[in-house]
Order: C-alpha cells, then structure tokens, then sequence
C-alpha cells in the first residue's frame, strides 16, 4: 500500500511512505534574481539619458527635427530654407523690371509662359515660367499644378515676389514631395536673383501636405471638376480667356487662367506680393479638365489670411469655378 501526504509548515514536503520507510525530498529553490545594474556617475546615478524612447514610423518624406535645425547654418536663415520648422511664402527682393526678371530667368534656363497684367493700370504683373524640373515633378497623377511657378513685379510698391518653390512643392506633391529637386529649384533663382528674403508670412512645413484654411474647409486633393470630354485642349485654345497652354507629358497639361478684370483684382484687397495666384492654372489629364479648389488655391498662397479678409472676397471662388468652366463652352 503506498500513501502520499502533503503537509505545509514553512516549506513544502512531499513525504513517500513505502515500505514502512520514510523519505523526505526536499524541491530545489528557484535560482535568486540577479540584481539590476546600475550606471553610476561620480557615485550618485547616471541620469544623463532618461527619455522616453519610441518607435521611430514616421510619415512619408519627413523631415527629421535635426535635419531641419541643422539646415540654420551659424544662426543665419538660408533664404527659402526650412529653418525651426517653418518655410516663407514668399521669396521678395528689390525692383527690377519686367525685361530684367525675363532675362534673368531665361538665362537660368527656365521656360517663359505668360506675362499678364493683375491690376488696371499694369503696375503689378505676374510672370509664369516652367523648366525641365518642374515637368518631371508634375507628370505624377494629380500632380500637374506644380508645372509652373510664378513671379510678381511690382512697378508700384517696388519689388518683386517669387512663390518659394519648397513651399509650394510641399503642398502640391505632398508624398511625392522630392526635396534634391525643390532645392535645386530654390536653388537656381536664388543665384539669378541673390538679393532675395524670406518673406514675413511663413508656415509649418510639415502642414502643408494637409493644409487647409480652417476645419472642414478644401484640401489638395479637393479639386473641381470644370469639364470632361474629348478635345479639351482644341476648346481651351478657342478661348480668349486662355494665357498659355503647357504640354507637361504624355497624358497631361497645364493651362493659365485669365480671371475677369473684378475677379483678378482681388491681391489688391488681400496682399499684392501674393498675387503669384494668378493666372489661374487649370489641369488636362485624359479627358477631364481640373482646377483646384479656390477656396485651397487662394488660402494657400495667402496662407496668413484673416477671416475678414476671406470673407471681403467671398464671391471670388464660385466666380473662379465658373469662369474656369467656361473656357470649354
């Protein structure tokens, strides 16, 4: 007969009776914890490094915060760079006339498309012009409002005024944002025109593939359908309202809008050094014909506009909309 007993005083015993013999086992204790070392410093503990460690899943094209410190060399701001985050608007520089803008340009190898008068009296005009870069950019889908960038002349209040081309690369490609391409773009108007400053207005540059002027209203990817069909391309360049017609690749092509003189008028209201808008750019991929949405289009070129201001040229963007769909009517 075997019998098994179990009793408990401080440790476990597992008694074998058998045979009238007793046997005792007594079970192996587990092994101790090893201690947890500690880095000391001078005998007290080292808490040089105590933050919090994440995983590091950023989004597409994301700018490292040492990479966009680093780019602000011996506390100087790079014009056009990102410095502590944020990029200018604009790129402003003192006055030189319209020939003298054309002939810096074209000698950098950049493309002329149109010249056109934004106020009644011509002393703001706005120059439009492409290059090589700029179409390899934009052949991306939806992407073929990058294939322009802009300058105001200003005979007035005597300046001129580029669109920052990583600024406006940023917001148009968004994930296919290519930073070697944007900088070679920056690149090649600052050494044509090397009195250039950042503009007052600046923004986020890590917003700008999101941006919008407050919640709920359009982004990027918003954009209006204003025709649909064969030969849109034929039609537009029936229209008198149309300022210049640029092949981009294959499938697409950018086209600039001339506004009606009450519409186009409307930087004279809201910021004259802004009116790189203008003319309005309407995309052609296959058969559709694309603006983007004015309520994006002018709050991300005025992107430190009031909503007072907003409000004093409320119906500018329906007006846009519908003198963009009747180029093709």
């Amino acid at each position: 007969m075997r019998l098994k007993i179990i009793i408990s005083i401080s440790t476990i015993l597992t008694l074998n009776l058998i045979s009238n013999e007793l046997h005792i086992t007594i079970p192996t204790p587990p092994k101790p914890t090893e201690p947890i070392e500690i880095n000391l410093k001078n005998g007290n503990e080292d808490i040089s490094d105590r933050t919090i460690k994440f995983s590091k899943r950023y989004p597409p094209n994301y700018t490292p915060l040492e990479e966009r410190i680093s780019r602000d060399v011996d506390g100087r701001e790079g014009v056009g760079d990102i410095t502590n985050g944020r990029v200018s608007v604009n790129l402003v520089g003192g006055y030189l006339d319209v020939d003298e803008v054309k002939r810096r340009l074209e000698k950098a190898d950049f493309k002329i498309l149109a010249l056109l008068p934004l106020d009644g009296n011509g002393t703001l005009q706005s120059i439009v012009f492409t290059d090589a870069i700029l179409k390899r950019l934009a052949s991306e889908p939806k992407r073929g409002f990058l294939a322009t960038l802009r300058v105001v002349v200003d005979s007035r209040d005597r300046y001129i005024s580029f669109i920052n081309p990583i600024y406006i690369s940023k917001a148009f490609l968004q994930d296919k944002f290519n930073m070697e391409m944007a900088e070679r773009l920056l690149t090649k108007i600052r050494d044509s025109f090397p009195d250039l400053k950042n503009s007052v207005d600046r923004f986020k540059f890590q917003a700008l593939s999101d941006y919008s002027f407050m919640k709920g209203m359009p982004k990027y990817q918003n954009m209006v359908e204003v025709a649909n069909g064969k030969n849109l391309i034929q039609k537009a360049k029936s229209s008198s309202r149309v300022v210049f017609i640029e092949k981009i690749d294959d499938s697409s092509t950018i086209i600039g809008i001339k506004l009606s003189d009450m519409i186009s008028q409307f930087p004279d209201k809201i910021g004259r050094k802004n009116g790189v808008a203008l003319p309005y750019p309407l995309l052609i991929e296959g058969d559709r014909a694309y603006i983007l949405d004015p309520k994006y289009y002018i709050s991300i070129n005025y992107p430190d506009l009031k909503m007072e201001q907003f409000m004093a040229i409320g119906t500018i963007p329906d007006a846009i909309v519908e003198e963009s769909k009747s180029i093709f009517k």
